[in-house]
């Protein structure tokens, strides 16, 4: 089943174990459309 972070990503469980695994590695990971658009933080997005 997948989950909805924003309107463009969606994630299945597996996913978000390995977006943890990067961020524990120290990998900044961020939401963005196209260049314009501001950067989210990606692991805030997807601990909402």
């Amino acid at each position: 089943e997948t989950r909805s972070i924003t309107k463009s990503i969606n994630v299945v469980d597996q996913d978000v174990e390995v977006f943890k695994q990067l961020n524990e590695r120290g990998v900044r990971l961020i939401a963005q459309m196209v260049p314009s658009d501001k950067a989210d933080d990606f692991m805030s997005l997807l601990i909402k």
